[in-house]
């Protein structure tokens, strides 16, 4: 009995003391994983922090004519397996330069020199035919063709998950506006495609991405975007992109009926930008200007409302700092073009392009005012 006690009694003490050894493991287990977890942390806060900064100087280089950071910092982060805000941000912007430009060499280059990025190869499958010319260097730039190419690769990043609203947004207006364009101008299409088919088709991907871009454009109007899900430029040019979608697919006879209103979406677009992202303020202002065009029930003092932050700066001193005005001040001197035969002419639909330019005048006098004073002349504007 007295060895079955001392026994017990040493079993106890080294269960004891594997209890106490057991818990004593555990704290420093414990500790050493937050301690951990907060440097994890305090080092996600500081990339994110040092990542926005050179994000926004990724934005102002490519304002000025350089992608190059933008490039990098987005090819990196697919490298490094990271896919954050600020990694789509990226992603928007390398592609964004098409808007710019119109050079589908340079997305196409920087896709195949650049490892990471196989993936969006995967754009050629979509248009074969057109990145043929592409690695030919035979297709024209800027041109339709190049914008079809440009197109499969926003829908490759949205199927890869590199999509935020800013590029989804984009990719429902730029395939709405094609087939707007396509149904005034159907002598456009190459011969022996469908014209009506292919208006369908078009419609079809701007009303899916429309609807995709969509839960975010509410959250955003609602208040209910969490913090830091997107750059407040993204948000400008998501909530701008959605609202042109809009204006194409309503009149195109679209049914969008489960979405708010585009003047609303400009409305609350125009505020936010000219706290959070001022900069892009008098873009956002003309591009809301310009869609209520699309809308014959749109009035000459809605339009001219739309046009106050535009016209609340002098054209000419608004080229010197703005590319968009740079362009609307030149626009007064592009010539007119002509389909085959020579009686129908074939319009150019840039926003800051004469025809686009000369239509707001018609519609708001005090623009056409606006417009003389940086340099345009009675003879420069178009019916």
């Amino acid at each position: 009995m007295e060895y079955s006690l001392k026994a017990l009694g040493g079993d106890m003490l080294r269960t004891h003391w594997r209890g106490v050894l057991g818990g004593i493991l555990l704290v420093v287990v414990v500790v050493v994983g937050v301690i951990v977890a907060l440097d994890r942390d305090s080092s996600r806060g500081q990339r994110s922090e040092e990542e926005a900064k050179k994000a926004e100087n990724a934005y102002q280089e490519i304002l000025s004519g350089d992608p190059r950071i933008a490039q990098e910092m987005f090819a990196q982060d697919v490298a490094n397996g990271i896919n954050d805000a600020l990694t789509k941000s990226n992603a928007y912007l390398v592609m964004e330069r098409y808007a710019f430009r119109g050079d589908i060499y340079e997305i196409y280059d920087y896709v195949n020199s650049t490892p990471s990025l196989a993936f969006l190869r995967e754009a050629e499958a979509l248009q074969p035919g057109i990145f043929r010319k592409i690695r030919d260097r035979s297709l024209p730039v800027p041109s339709t063709h190049a914008l079809y190419a440009f197109l499969a690769y926003l829908e490759t990043l949205e199927k890869h998950g590199y999509a935020n609203v800013a590029l989804r947004a984009t990719t429902a207006h730029m395939y709405a506006k094609n087939a707007y364009i396509l149904t005034l101008e159907p002598e456009r299409f190459d011969p022996g495609i469908d014209k009506q088919q292919n208006i369908f088709f078009k419609l079809a991907k701007a009303s899916l991405y429309r609807k995709l871009a969509s839960e975010d454009v509410n959250r955003i109007l609602d208040g209910s975007l969490l913090p830091d899900t997107l750059l407040s430029r993204d948000i400008v040019d998501g909530l701008s992109q959605y609202a042109a979608a809009l204006g194409y697919l309503q009149y195109l006879g679209v049914d969008v009926s489960d979405s708010r209103g585009a003047r609303e979406i400009f409305d609350f677009c125009i505020r936010y930008a000219r706290e959070k992202a001022p900069e892009e303020e008098i873009l956002v202002s003309y591009m809301y200007a310009s869609t209520l065009l699309l809308d014959s029930g749109s009035t000459m003092e809605e339009v001219r409302m739309a046009l106050g932050p535009v016209m609340d700066s002098e054209l000419a001193i608004l080229a010197k700092t703005n590319k968009n005005m740079r362009t609307l001040q030149e626009a007064r001197s592009e010539q007119k073009r002509y389909f085959a035969g020579g009686e129908k002419q074939r319009k150019s639909y840039g926003l800051f392009e004469r025809s686009n330019a000369s239509a707001l005048a018609k519609k708001v006098p005090e623009f056409r005012s606006w417009l003389m004073r940086g340099g345009w002349t009675e003879t420069d504007f178009w019916d």
